[in-house]
């Protein structure tokens, strides 16, 4: 039996740290797909490394990440009483988020300021239209679900 000893062992490596980062999130390759009207075959050619991720499309990502980031963090401050178990696990999984789109925010420092405009204005109308459609929300990762099902019973 083989043994794991770090999340590239268990989930594959990732081609950039944003992909990590979504995941922890609870945001889907399939997710990612959608709001960029791609196909989940490309998402995933661009998380394992196959294709090149377009420098636009990293910019949006990122924002992407930050967005639920930030979503997750405020469900979390307000989700009330839970048992520790869950929070450790929520925060770690938020801190882990955290740390992708620290290091992801890095490498995109060498990005074109071109292909910077064109992934925020992307994300911009991504999310005015989310919003608006009333779509966005912060999908919480499975342990988060989980949790709250078994302290709802």
């Amino acid at each position: 039996m083989k043994e794991y000893t770090n999340t590239h062992d268990l989930m594959g490596p990732d081609s950039e740290p944003l992909f990590g980062g979504l995941r922890h999130a609870g945001v889907t390759g399939r997710d990612v797909a959608k709001a960029l009207r791609l196909s989940p075959a490309t998402v995933s050619k661009w998380r394992r490394g196959h294709a090149r991720i377009p420098a636009d499309i990293q910019v949006f990502l990122t924002l992407l990440l930050a967005d639920h980031v930030d979503r997750l963090g405020d469900m979390y401050a307000t989700w009330g009483p839970a048992p520790a178990s869950w929070h450790l696990s929520v925060r770690a999984g938020m801190e882990a988020a955290r740390d992708a789109l620290s290091e992801q925010e890095n490498r995109n420092r060498i990005l074109p300021p071109a292909a910077v405009h064109d992934g925020a204005r992307r994300f911009r109308v991504w999310w005015n239209a989310e919003r608006i459609a009333g779509d966005i929300s912060a999908k919480p990762v499975p342990a988060v679900m989980q949790a709250a099902l078994q302290a709802a019973l």
